[in-house]
């Protein structure tokens, strides 16, 4: 496929563009001026037209109208169902979008304003014929390259390991995974078997009938519009293409017949945010953030996010990232991000990014660098992919940073699903190559639900543990945090968490309490009747004593008491037993006072 030309956009510090991150749509700030199109695509800039508002849970209507009347603005729309702590309010004629979300932010009983960001659609591939699935288990098997061009001779056990972590578990559907995106084509063989059903579909209201999920752009519960396309490069393309293609990486069914996803055993719930309004419009970030929000209030725990906000403020991304860390916080979920796919420079070329050094450079001044979002989020429950090719080599598309991206995924000719409407409705056909990291994503979305079909794990140690259980890549050392891709086995084999805690500060002289918790590090049961070491060393010198070992009880606690003269540092330490492998603490510092 031809590279997609450069786009310009408008450079107002509200500028964001979504973009779906599929290999196709790269994009780069060229002109304050001017606002193109890549591949005859519509230019992705802020709306002005409204902002997304999420309340404290205590705000009154009253509250609401005071916010609103701050900035002029009319009642909004509510975004989440009645008695929803979420609304969409629109900007007054002539006013700044980013200006409004801003004031509303000082309000009382605001917690996040967000302008609405319009969305920047990717494009299919153009390749439809058999093939293998190597990123779930690589025997040097070869695989078209790059857009399917040639054939490629891969390099052994570069993979995410699923045949062997389905000994332990493919998947539960009782997690359930949320594919915010294109639409998904639901009555597709292999991915009908786990589509999410609602326990208590709506009967009136914002959702009314959603069955299935929702469908965001044109609000309602079809989550597959066979019939929507859109216009790239004078080509009709499919609209739900992405989304179904994600969403069989994820979960397609292991039935021996067209392909499987990394968990087969989870819940898919498609929510469809990217596409046109019926009033032609592109959808938003109002879109996602609804379904966002819709995602946690249903009961998702992992989001699969293969699209880019490109955040051009330090201040859009600050408030982003409040509410993914709440959505973690408060919802237990993972947000599973793409890094994104690069840029296309004025001459045409295709470039990474390093993401660090967009944010170096963000922060430095520049006003012409996009950071992808949420790529470069620091919540600790959002988790940054990566693609590599099946040879383990950083994809020439894929974004990356040492500080910022995570871990690397299988991301280029990823085969999987594709809606029927392609193939003339024969489904023993409707398969298709893709390459993005918004193929790498599912990769690792399908491990973080495994994890959490094994056990109640919090949101940031499903990432930590992700990023621990890594096959190390020599191509990612030094691009990624982990230095490494991902590993569902390595994931999901045992290993132990040593939480501490300590009171602090403590009068010279007076007894500290300072307490252990052991637990699996998959299913965070409680290891019980274990024994723990407390070890402790005053502050600024380098080696640890240790004490006699204290017994953990039923609920996986040892506690310790101890006089504190001094500033002290402690540390718990678990030698390991049979099935429950060893470790430590962190460091716990205990301050003193006169």
């Amino acid at each position: 496929m031809p590279l997609p030309r450069p786009v310009a956009r408008a450079a107002a510090s509200t500028a964001v563009a979504l973009v779906a991150a599929g290999l196709t749509v790269p994009a780069v700030t060229v002109a304050a001026s001017s606002a193109g199109a890549a591949d005859g695509r519509s230019a992705a800039s802020a709306t002005g037209g409204s902002v997304f508002v999420w309340y404290d849970d205590a705000a009154t209507p009253a509250d609401r109208a005071v916010a609103r009347a701050s900035v002029s603005a009319a009642a909004g729309t509510t975004a989440s169902g009645a008695g929803s702590t979420t609304e969409v309010v629109p900007v007054p004629a002539g006013a700044s979008a980013s200006a409004v979300a801003a004031e509303l932010r000082s309000q009382p009983g605001v917690r996040f304003a967000v302008p609405d960001l319009r969305v920047k659609r990717d494009a299919p591939p153009d390749y439809l014929g058999s093939g293998r699935l190597w990123g779930l288990r690589n025997d040097a098997q070869s695989v078209p390259g790059l857009e399917q061009q040639g054939s490629v001779k891969g390099t052994f056990n570069v993979d995410v390991d699923a045949p062997e972590a389905w000994q332990t578990t493919t998947g539960t559907r009782s997690t359930v995974v949320a594919v915010i995106d294109t639409g998904v084509d639901i009555t597709h063989p292999d991915i009908a078997p786990s589509i999410w059903v609602n326990p208590k579909p709506a009967t009136s209201g914002a959702y009314r009938g959603d069955v299935n999920g929702w469908d965001f752009c044109h609000d309602d519960a079809t989550v597959y519009d066979a019939d929507e396309y859109y216009e790239s490069g004078g080509v009709r393309e499919l609209n739900d293409l992405h989304g179904t293609h994600v969403a069989g990486t994820i979960a397609a069914s292991n039935d021996g017949v067209g392909v499987t996803g990394v968990a087969p055993g989870v819940t898919v719930m498609p929510l469809k945010a990217i596409g046109t309004k019926v009033n032609g419009d592109v959808c938003g970030s109002n879109e996602i953030l609804e379904a966002l929000m819709y995602a946690a209030r249903h009961g998702a725990k992992v989001v699969n996010a293969s699209w880019e906000i490109e955040a051009t403020t330090t201040r859009d991304r600050a408030e982003l990232d409040s509410i993914m860390t709440a959505l973690g916080r408060e919802y237990g979920m993972v947000i599973v991000a793409a890094a994104g796919n690069g840029v296309v420079d004025e001459d045409g070329n295709l470039m990474r990014v390093d993401i660090d050094a967009a944010l170096r450079a963000q922060a430095a001044g520049a006003r012409d660098v996009a950071v992808p979002y949420p790529a470069a989020s620091t919540a600790s429950n959002v988790i940054t992919v990566a693609a590599v090719d099946n040879r383990g080599r950083l994809a020439s598309f894929s974004n990356y940073g040492r500080r910022s991206v995570d871990i690397g995924a299988p991301g280029v000719s990823i085969w999987s699903t594709a809606p029927g409407v392609l193939s003339g409705g024969n489904y023993d056909q409707a398969y298709i190559y893709e390459d993005g990291t918004s193929m790498a994503a599912p990769h690792v979305t399908g491990e973080a639900a495994l994890l959490l079909s094994k056990g109640k794990l919090p949101a940031a140690s499903v990432v930590q543990r992700i990023v621990a259980g890594r096959k190390p890549v020599a191509a990612l050392a030094g691009r990624t945090v982990s230095g490494g891709i991902a590993s569902a086995y390595r994931g999901l084999r045992p290993w132990s968490a040593l939480l501490a805690s300590g009171t602090s500060p403590v009068r010279a002289g007076r007894t500290a309490v300072l307490t252990a918790r052991l637990v699996d590090g998959v299913t965070w049961a409680p290891r019980a009747a274990r024994r723990v070491t407390p070890c402790q060393r005053p502050v600024g010198t380098s080696r640890w004593s240790c004490g006699k070992p204290v017994v953990t009880d039923e609920r996986g606690v040892a506690q310790l008491r101890t006089a504190v003269r001094v500033p002290t540092e402690f540390q718990w330490r678990f030698a390991g037993a049979s099935g429950a492998p060893a470790a430590r603490s962190g460091v716990v510092r205990v301050r003193t006072t006169r």
